[in-house]
């Protein structure tokens, strides 16, 4: 299984915000490999803490999201590790985004898409407990030991 890492908190506005807006699209300068398109992905929740991305979720969730998480970082904004997997459904461009502003189905990728590669992401599933692991730049293959303690 292929992994993602993300810097925090982003990992927190896929997997923690109400459906109606979750951030169900990870803005990469780079496509996904066609070869990946409808497969699962781990998302990985590293390190690094952007806190000028978190005052971007607040302003794109901000009914989801209380201040207190914005400047603390507590709760599942904190979660470092696999917290979660998410289904590759396709990859969008500045292109498609614009053929697609009036479709409602749309819209939680138009609120969070800044291009130029928006990786879609489907059937997201948050892990119960986040599994500990260190990160790398870019897709990387997730050890055989811990893919197996996704399914379980």
């Amino acid at each position: 299984m292929k992994a993602l890492t993300l810097w925090r908190p982003w990992p927190y506005a896929i997997f923690h915000l109400p459906p109606a807006v979750a951030k169900r699209v990870e803005n990469r300068s780079w496509k996904p490999p066609a070869w990946l398109i409808g497969q699962r992905i781990a998302i990985h929740a590293g390190k690094h803490i952007d806190l000028e991305a978190a005052k971007f979720i607040k302003e794109r969730a901000v009914e989801a999201w209380s201040r207190e998480t914005l400047f603390s970082m507590d709760g599942p904004a904190r979660d470092e590790g696999i917290i979660g997997t998410a289904i590759l459904k396709g990859v969008v461009t500045q292109a498609d985004m614009r053929v697609a502003m009036l479709a409602v189905t749309h819209r939680t990728v138009l609120r969070w898409f800044s291009g130029p590669f928006g990786w879609v992401l489907d059937d997201v599933r948050t892990l119960a407990k986040p599994i500990p692991c260190k990160g790398q730049r870019g897709l990387w293959d997730l050890p055989a030991e811990l893919v197996g303690r996704l399914a379980a």
